[in-house]
Formats: C-alpha cells, structure tokens, sequence
C-alpha cells in the first residue's frame, strides 16, 4: 500500500475518532442543573424514570417529566430557567430557550452545590470555614457578653452592601415604642435618621457613601428610652458595586432570585443573599431546597455557625 495513501488514512481516521470523542463528552456534559423542585418531576433514563432532586444534572440528551409541581433549573451559562406546564421536555430544547446573548452569571458550580446541600461534608464544612473566617477577620459574629443590648438587628457586626437602598430589620424585647435608627460616619457625626413604629427602616446608602466615604456606622434605639438600644453595626461599600460587576440577573423570578443569591452570598453580601432567598420563598413556598439557603444563611447571620 502507497505509504501516503496509509499516512493520509491513519490521519482520517485519528481526526474522526477526534470529532466523535468531543461529540461524546459534549453530549456527557451537563446543560443544566436542577435548584428546586415541588410536585412530580422525574427525569427520563434508559433504564426509567427516576424523581429529580436538587442538584441533579441534566446533559442535553435527556428528557424531563413534569406530572404537576415546579422545576428551577440552573443553566450552564448561570442563567436560570422555570419549567411549570405539565408535559415532556427535551432538555436540548430547553437549552435552546435560553438567551444566547444572555450575560453568564458568576456564580461557581461548587457553590451552587454547597447551597443546595450536595456538597461532600469535608468541602461543605471548608466552604462555612471560609464564611466564619470572614467573619471573625471583619468581627462581623455578634456574640454574647457581659452586655446586654435590647434590640437585636437582623445584620452582621460589619456588612458588605452595594450602594442602593436596604430595608433593615432588627427584634426588640420592647414593644409599643417609637424607634430611631441612626447612621453615621466615622466622626461619630449622625448623617442620617429614621423615626418608626416598625421593627424596620429603610436606607439608601449610594448618597451615604458618595459623601461620607465607604465605611458607616448604624445604630437603633427607643425615641425617649437611649439605654434601649442595639450594637454598632458597620455597613461598608462592596468592593464589586454593581449588578453588572457580579453578573446579577435583572429578572424577578424565584430562580433567578435563588441564583443572584448564591452569587451575593459567595461574594460575602449576605444581607443581599438573604433577601433573594427570602424573595425566592415567598414566590415558591413549595419548594424546600429554597427555604433551605434561607433558613441556613439567616442561620449563619444570627449565630455566626
């Protein structure tokens, strides 16, 4: 046989089998993974149908059943997608839903893991590490001592937050009072108040910031009553200040906020984070591994475990 003709055919050859490797692991790879899910959904296999759970991937060559209930699923360019309709759906044409010029999220595949509890105990405990050591760096972890402070806001000690307007919360052991919160800068000068009858007040920081600087002081107390009162809380400016910079999505819905609050809550903006879960919740109460990242975040900003 002609050694070029065998040359040029052993290079034919090795090219295909090339082309059909990178056709395989394309079809092995996963397209999407599931956040949450209420009701019957399965996922079709060859050897049956099985129930879909949290965490579970779907390659492009499969198919979803949904009998009744909620699918939140997590594309592979970070954008979320809901699936409600009871019907049979081929997961190649869901992919083919979503926005090619879509901005990819910045939210990582392992932390999309830890949140939804599939994370190995070992790398679940080294993610919480991460979060504590934050905290304990920034002495974010109010713990409890010698003093004793009536009014206990739902924050950490020093906060992360972007420059826009929070609704801060706190509980109080008081009730049927008129609170003032106060926020100032490191002068100790008041550059800010709110009166209120509620356990909550609203703040916009982006002025704050843009005139006093990028670390401020937040305190409530009882109208009348100054030995009622909280700790200092420090609400600094985010070193990502944007939407834009974390890769947030614009859209409203439960799993796009699940998403945004995996990407805050992996770029230590745990009040952010908090509020997406909660949002995420009360738009899908069903769904129990979105009431999970609520209840473990809060869990996290009020003890610090």
């Amino acid at each position: 046989m002609n050694k070029n003709k065998f040359s040029s055919l052993n290079i034919l050859t090795a090219a295909l089998i090339i082309l059909l490797s990178g056709q395989v692991v394309a079809q092995n790879s996963f397209v999407f993974k599931v956040l949450g899910v209420s009701g019957t959904i399965k996922k079709h296999t060859a050897s049956g149908d099985v129930a879909l759970s949290p965490g579970t991937k779907l390659n492009s060559d499969e198919s979803i059943i949904i009998e009744n209930g909620y699918c939140g699923l997590l594309h592979s360019t970070g954008k979320g997608l809901e699936v409600k309709k009871p019907g049979t759906y081929q997961v190649a044409d869901l992919a083919k839903s979503m926005s090619a010029a879509a901005k990819a999220g910045k939210v990582s595949d392992r932390y999309v893991n830890y949140v939804m509890g599939q994370l190995t105990k070992e790398e679940a405990e080294d993610i919480n590490a991460n979060h504590r050591k934050y905290m304990e760096v920034t002495g974010s972890v109010e713990r409890s001592g010698a003093k004793v402070y009536n009014i206990r806001m739902l924050a950490l000690r020093s906060n992360e937050v972007l420059p826009k307007t929070y609704t801060l919360s706190w509980n109080s052991n008081v009730t049927n009072v008129e609170y003032l919160l106060e926020v100032h800068n490191l002068f100790n000068e008041n550059i800010f108040t709110a009166k209120t009858k509620e356990n909550s007040a609203a703040v916009d920081f982006a002025p704050l910031f843009a005139k006093h600087g990028k670390n401020l002081l937040v305190y409530v107390k009882v109208v009348g009553k100054p030995e009622i009162k909280s700790n200092e809380y420090n609400f600094n400016l985010a070193s990502s200040t944007s939407a834009t910079d974390l890769g947030l999505s614009e859209e409203k819905t439960p799993v796009s906020n699940m998403v945004n609050g995996m990407i805050c809550e992996e770029n230590n903006l745990f009040m952010d984070a908090l509020a997406y879960y909660k949002e995420a919740t009360s738009q899908e109460a069903s769904v129990e591994g979105y009431k999970d990242a609520y209840l473990n975040l809060y869990k996290l900003i009020t003890t610090g475990k």
